[in-house]
């Protein structure tokens, strides 16, 4: 099996921490690495990859880039045939790589992979799951990625930017720092995050009216923020929703069963709405963040979801 290696040299943890990732990848002539200096250069990149008739692509990277890298592959690669991908969580969250990367040390995750290549068992290791499509602009092409969010999402983000802007901090204890001062905040009524955005949303084309929603996020993954899963709607569609309406009464009292808890059915079910379906749309003039990244929908244009495609992933 072919290995290509993809890093990104600017994502935050490869900025202090990639020269002792080079010299191992140097010591393996039969694996190609490239690094992406030049986000513009992704598309040759991937092509290059698969001229090479690389099998398995490792992503040195945080989650922006494994999304970009998905988006490039599934929507708009030429190939028929798909890379199986290898996540190193080189960026700041690395929410991708927490659920189905590989874990710990990157040298050594990268040691104990190539053992499971040459021992021939890689299919022992795979994990699927499917992506999540974004139509936005009609203007733009659609994206695809495995997390997303709006409304108190894209406000939590860039509150835990503004608030730990340092690099040494590590990115779950500056998560973990900015839930709790959301939820002191909603205990005191001194936050704004929670005020609520106008959304209208359909699930599976049942239409619902506009209402004021504090929060909005949509995975294919297992396990979101610090290993949290909250999602519990009953279905067999690909996408997991879950909204909170606004006011979110109850959210301090309640936090620990939607992150963690086995009982969420018995969240009430006016504020708290989680579901499992195929196709959601969204119209709302706010942005959103799909792995990280801002988007802004075009005007007049809703947000749909999809999920025609399915990654493998190598867990070692």
């Amino acid at each position: 099996m072919k290995i290509g290696v993809l890093s990104n040299p600017v994502s935050r943890r490869n900025i202090t921490k990639l020269g002792k990732f080079r010299e191992f990848i140097n010591q393996h002539d039969d694996v190609v690495h490239r690094e992406l200096t030049d986000f513009g250069a992704l598309k040759s990149v991937l092509n290059d990859f698969a001229a090479a008739g690389i099998e398995l692509l490792v992503i040195n990277a945080g989650d922006g880039t494994v999304s970009a890298v998905l988006t490039e592959i599934f929507e708009l690669g030429e190939n028929s045939s798909h890379p199986k991908l290898a996540i190193l969580p080189g960026g700041t969250s690395n929410t991708i790589a927490a659920d189905v990367g590989l874990r710990g040390n990157r040298v050594a995750s990268l040691r104990r992979l190539f053992s499971v290549v040459g021992r021939g068992e890689v299919e022992q290791h795979c994990v699927s799951r499917p992506l999540i499509r974004v139509e936005y602009d009609p203007a733009r092409r659609a994206v695809c990625g495995m997390f997303f969010g709006t409304a108190a999402i894209c406000d939590a983000i860039t509150l835990r930017r503004q608030l730990f802007p340092q690099r040494w901090i590590p990115d779950p204890l500056a998560g973990a720092l900015t839930l709790g001062y959301v939820l002191s905040g909603v205990l005191f009524s001194r936050s704004q995050l929670l005020r609520g955005h106008a959304i209208a949303i359909d699930l599976d084309a049942v239409s619902e009216p506009e209402t004021r929603l504090s929060l909005v996020m949509v995975t294919t993954l297992h396990q979101i923020f610090l290993g949290s899963s909250p999602f519990w709607g009953d279905g067999e569609g690909r996408l997991k929703y879950t909204s909170i309406r606004s006011p979110a009464d109850g959210l301090v009292r309640h936090a620990y069963r939607i992150l963690y808890g086995r009982d969420k059915e018995r969240l009430p079910n006016a504020i708290y709405r989680s579901a499992a379906v195929d196709q959601i749309q969204l119209r709302m003039t706010g942005p959103f963040n799909l792995d990280g990244e801002f988007l802004q929908p075009a005007p007049d244009t809703p947000v749909t979801l999809t999920s025609p495609s399915t990654a493998q992933f190598v867990q070692c």
